[in-house]
């Protein structure tokens, strides 16, 4: 086992020490804001009117006016909820859903975030797993729910640049509300893991779990007001309301929020607004890279971070012949660690330890188990275990053999080196079996991304009469280049044993993406199994 708090130096630690929090004594930051409410309440007080967000709309929101808005929610929402109740968040990337994030930690409910980008099918799937008391959604995503003719609902217009103004009167008063108390070990976030929602476990975050994530990225990504970020991809994943958005209004930055991703206009929003942060997924840097040409010079930009999936060294390595001035910070963590588990703590094109995800945060453990959940030595490779300050302490009305001993089993597989870097090689569900030898299939991922105008892979198993399971790969490649299996056959024989090579390759214009951004593996899966 290792621990995060053996790695950072005092800046980063400074002012931790073990709480107790619920029943349990919790290594964080001590004089921590005890939500994501009180984080906004103190940045109002601090930068007052400096804009906080800019919507896609181009208006502008300060911190004063963020909280004169939230406060206002909040007290509408006051009416009919009470501490603790459940409220169901259907929102697209808006400054609302922003606004519904912080009235509701306001009034110590629980949001439960529903993904904009899912059909009708899939959201009543995991509506279905959680009784809410009320459900705040856009007027465009009602129909989902048209049979739930007793559901209180507070519906935001998608039209004109504010959508929920019609809901006040003159005579609101929030000046005089009721105070209500907010504590560390509130419930504060429901949030879906991804996949199959009939299958997506609801994800239970409290206070605790969200401040000391938000003040890890901040303290270690040195992340202050000067900073100016995007949100292009879904705000309702844990990278968007934690990494993005609870970051930078603690840190007192400014937020372009973003309807819908489109590379090009990321990377012109950088260089109209000085643009100096960007976190996002393997796939977005991949498309930023496909323009990069067009764009040889983003000066402002200084920091990346990347979570979510395996990043290639190789497209880390072309960020940084392409944008010399910016670190790279790989990250690991799922929704059940409130985004980070792991940051990379430079810029990893610079390190030796390129490939791996970083060193544990402040107050996260990790360690390497075998099937028999004993632990392995560094270097050998198990499913990660993980436990600390932002691990989910359960899951919303499940029991799950995930959690073990206050440990959390992630699922995913890798190593530890003796420096403390995690490597993370693959999902457990993704390992390939072939004939009895395992493949990672991140290991081959890596090697393939090593080849000229490779953009974007992934290596999955096809079922084999003869070994079981084969591996087989999808390529993406960038314009103006072109392969057959045989080169690349060629090329991956020098670098890889013969039996992870993969045996088949569809060369494709866009690899199928799950609704999340993530590439969809088991999509894959189904097109090679059914050639």
């Amino acid at each position: 086992m290792i621990s995060g708090n053996s790695f950072w130096d005092d800046n980063i630690k400074s002012g931790m020490e073990y709480i107790s929090i619920g029943n349990k004594e919790v290594y964080t930051y001590k004089e921590a804001s005890k939500s994501m409410y009180d984080i906004l309440l103190s940045s109002a007080c601090k930068y007052k009117d400096k804009i906080a967000i800019v919507d896609s709309c181009g208006k502008g929101y300060s911190y004063n006016q963020l909280l004169n808005l939230v406060d206002e929610f909040a007290c509408y929402l006051s009416k009919s909820m009470s501490k603790a109740s459940k409220v169901g968040i259907l929102l697209s990337n808006r400054v609302e859903f922003c606004i519904s994030i912080m009235a509701l930690s306001k009034l110590a409910c629980v949001s439960v975030i529903f993904p904009s980008k899912y059909k009708a099918s899939e959201v009543r799937s995991l509506y279905e797993k959680i009784h809410i008391d009320c459900l705040i959604v856009e007027d465009s995503y009602l129909d989902y729910f048209s049979d739930e003719e007793k559901l209180n609902k507070v519906v935001c217009e998608s039209s004109g640049e504010y959508g929920f103004h019609y809901i006040y009167n003159s005579s609101l008063s929030f000046h005089n509300e009721e105070v209500i108390s907010r504590d560390l070990h509130d419930d504060a976030i429901i949030m879906f893991t991804s996949g199959t929602t009939s299958k997506s476990k609801a994800v239970l975050l409290k206070n605790y779990n969200l401040v000391h994530a938000i003040i890890s990225y901040n303290r270690i990504l040195s992340i202050t007001e000067k900073d100016i970020s995007i949100i292009a991809t879904p705000i309702y994943h844990i990278t968007g309301i934690i990494a993005l958005f609870g970051l930078f209004i603690y840190s007192g930055g400014l937020l372009f929020l973003k309807k819908s991703f489109n590379a090009k206009e990321v990377l012109d929003t950088v260089l109209a607004n000085n643009v100096t942060f960007i976190h996002a997924s393997p796939t977005v840097f991949s498309l930023l890279i496909e323009l990069m040409d067009n764009y040889p010079s983003l000066p402002s930009l200084r920091s990346f971070a990347c979570g979510s999936s395996n990043m290639t060294p190789n497209n880390i390595l072309k960020i940084k012949e392409w944008l010399p001035q910016v670190d790279f910070h790989t990250v690991y963590g799922l929704t059940e660690t409130s985004s980070p588990g792991t940051i990379f703590p430079i810029g990893a094109a610079d390190s030796k330890y390129i490939g791996s995800s970083g060193l544990p945060i402040p107050g996260f453990d990790i360690k390497i188990v075998d099937e028999e959940f004993k632990e392995c030595k560094f270097g050998e490779i198990g499913e990660i275990c993980v436990r600390g300050a932002v691990v989910l302490e359960r899951y919303y009305n499940l029991d799950s053999d995930s959690i073990v001993d206050g440990w959390l089993k992630t699922g995913d597989i890798g190593y530890l080196n003796e420096d403390g870097y995690l490597y993370v090689v693959d999902r457990k569900k993704d390992l390939i079996n072939k004939g009895g030898e395992k493949i990672c299939s991140f290991d081959v991922e890596n090697e393939i991304s090593k080849i000229e105008g490779v953009l974007e892979s992934a290596v999955v198993a096809r079922l084999d009469d003869k070994y079981g399971e084969v591996p087989v790969a999808m390529v993406k490649l960038m314009s103006g280049y072109s392969y057959s299996y045989e080169d690349f056959y060629k090329i991956l024989i020098n670098n890889l044993a013969k039996y992870k090579v993969p045996v088949d390759i569809i060369f494709t214009d866009e690899l199928p993406k799950t609704a999340n951004g993530k590439v969809d593996k088991k999509e894959i899966k189904k097109i090679f199994n059914n050639k």
